[in-house]
């Protein structure tokens, strides 16, 4: 009876280790087709550099890793780096896109580790809600209303523009 409970124990402790690490993991796109890099902070023509980055992103350090798309380039994926009160922070999100309406729209979103880079996490959340997006040659930018676009383009948003590397490995 005693190695039953010890076994019961046991057991029960494992999973509430693999629940607590399976939540500090990040989100995986299924069917991930394409891959990408960000390139740049961009004006609304997709070629003109912003002449200063975000003010909203730079308050958290943000750096743009990773964009990915299935193969319908309907559901996107977007990672990040950030820190937050000194902390180094991992962002990943699950996007949907309205390839007829140039939209995209945020689904779901996970930083890690979820107890210290929660405000990062809003930042960036805020961020890719609902913009719109251009997609041409490889190359796609997601325009933000970020409180400095005036200053960085002369316009109303600033793009985050990625460029495709190629087919997932």
């Amino acid at each position: 009876m005693l190695n039953i409970k010890f076994l019961l124990v046991v057991l029960l402790g494992g999973l509430s280790f693999f629940n607590a690490h399976a939540e500090e993991a990040g989100l995986e796109l299924e069917g991930e087709r394409w891959v990408g890099k960000w390139t740049s902070y961009v004006c609304d023509d997709g070629n003109t550099l912003a002449v200063v980055a975000p003010a909203e992103l730079m308050e958290h350090q943000v750096q743009f890793t990773h964009i990915g798309a299935d193969y319908s380039l309907d559901n996107i994926t977007i990672r990040a780096e950030f820190v937050e009160n000194g902390q180094a922070c991992q962002y990943s999100s699950l996007l949907t896109a309205d390839n007829d309406a140039w939209t995209i729209e945020l689904n779901e979103s996970r930083a890690i580790p979820s107890s210290d880079c929660q405000a990062g996490k809003e930042v960036i959340d805020t961020t890719l809600a609902a913009n719109n997006y251009k997609y041409l040659h490889g190359r796609a930018a997601v325009y933000v209303p970020f409180s400095n676009s005036q200053e960085a383009c002369g316009e109303d948003n600033i793009g985050i523009h990625f460029q495709v590397t190629g087919k997932k490995e």
